[in-house]
């Protein structure tokens, strides 16, 4: 059978084309250039698409080119055939390549019309530029949207320098405002601490040369004033003027009534702060009226007849706001009676220093001696 099949496809029964032109020289050499010039052609056109679809991968139908080259490709070896069959009567292999190149031309055309109606939607070159000029104009207007947004930013930002430098000028007279500010209240309890001084030198004066009688009064006189004083000093040494530290200044007035009274340590006293508190300063001196008040009460009757015994001073928070309690373990009030049932001076004068500052204040007696002072909560933005 294979005999048979090389027998039918052998060309020896045939003759080559050069027979058909007669052997003629211009004739046969007419047929090869030509042929050859139209291969040449064909063969350079295939490695054009395909460097094109190489080079832009953005196409949208790819294939379209690599099929077309396929095709122009075989058509392109028909040609050298052409010239081949001049002189070898291979005419089987020709119509072989033939067939190929019919095959790859239906195909072509076959998935030409497949893909027209998407070609034919592609944009026109009016369209595109149409599209261009549209886009370059809305580029256009971005940009010039973003040179004035750019524009309104450097304006802002220079408003917010301007800004700024105007704030910390503002800022710098505020410190230096406040500063002299401080400078200028501690100036004012200096000077008022030396006057108290100068009140309480002169009262000195007069109590020594006045009735005996009325020495107790004077006295009570100077220890109040220099309760003031004391309050004025602390305040004039204080790094923060604004606010006043009740603990500070009362471990301060009971060292001082102590040496005044002359206990001979057989009176002491103790200051427990539980909480961190600072007090304003429109409470400062009515608070320390009442505490020397009380203190200096208790120095002079809670001990008689030379007995020992403790003062004790807690300052904490309570609920209902900052809680001074002065204790003493003396002998307490005469039959139990609470303090205020008397016409005691002092005891008017904490009460009325209690209402003034909106404090609450109670004294009992109850195997010793017990005051209470709470003082309301400041509102944080006082």
């Amino acid at each position: 059978m294979l005999e048979h099949l090389g027998a039918a496809l052998s060309s020896n029964d045939f003759m080559p084309h050069g027979m058909c032109f007669l052997w003629q020289p211009t004739l046969l050499w007419l047929h090869v250039v030509s042929d050859a010039l139209t291969a040449f052609a064909y063969y350079s056109i295939p490695f054009a698409l395909v460097y094109f679809v190489w080079k832009r991968q953005d196409l949208v139908f790819p294939s379209v080119f690599l099929l077309f080259g396929a095709f122009i490709l075989a058509c392109g070896t028909t040609h050298l055939m052409g010239i081949w069959t001049i002189w070898h009567p291979d005419y089987w292999l020709d119509g072989g390549i033939k067939l190929f190149t019919g095959v790859v031309s239906v195909l072509s055309a076959l998935f030409l019309w497949r893909i027209m109606p998407q070609a034919l939607a592609l944009p026109s070159r009016s369209q595109l530029e149409t599209a261009n000029r549209a886009l370059a104009q809305e580029i256009g207007e971005r940009q010039r949207a973003e040179a004035t947004v750019r524009r309104m930013n450097q304006e802002l930002e220079e408003r917010v320098r301007e800004r700024t430098r105007e704030l910390e000028a503002i800022n710098r007279r505020l410190r230096t405002a406040l500063h002299e500010k401080e400078v200028l209240l501690r100036e004012v309890h200096h000077r008022v601490k030396n006057n108290l001084q100068v009140v309480a030198s002169l009262l000195t004066l007069q109590a020594s040369r006045t009735d005996p009688a009325l020495k107790h009064s004077f006295q009570a006189s100077l220890e109040r004033i220099r309760a003031m004083g004391r309050v004025h000093e602390q305040l004039y040494r204080a790094e923060d003027a604004s606010c006043f530290d009740p603990a500070a200044y009362i471990r301060t007035i009971c060292a001082d009534l102590g040496e005044i009274y002359g206990s001979d340590g057989r009176i002491t006293w103790r200051v427990e702060a539980r909480a961190p508190v600072r007090i304003p300063l429109d409470t400062a001196t009515p608070l320390a009226l009442i505490v020397n008040e009380v203190i200096s009460n208790a120095y002079k009757h809670a001990f008689p007849d030379g007995r020992r015994g403790e003062i004790q001073v807690i300052i904490g928070e309570v609920e209902a706001g900052t809680l001074i309690e002065i204790r003493d373990n003396g002998v307490g009030l005469p039959d139990g009676r609470e303090v205020g049932d008397g016409p005691s001076m002092g005891w008017r004068l904490v009460q009325l220093l209690a209402q003034q500052i909106d404090a609450t204040a109670t004294f009992l007696s109850d195997g010793g001696t017990r005051f209470s002072l709470v003082l309301p909560h400041v509102p944080e933005n006082e």
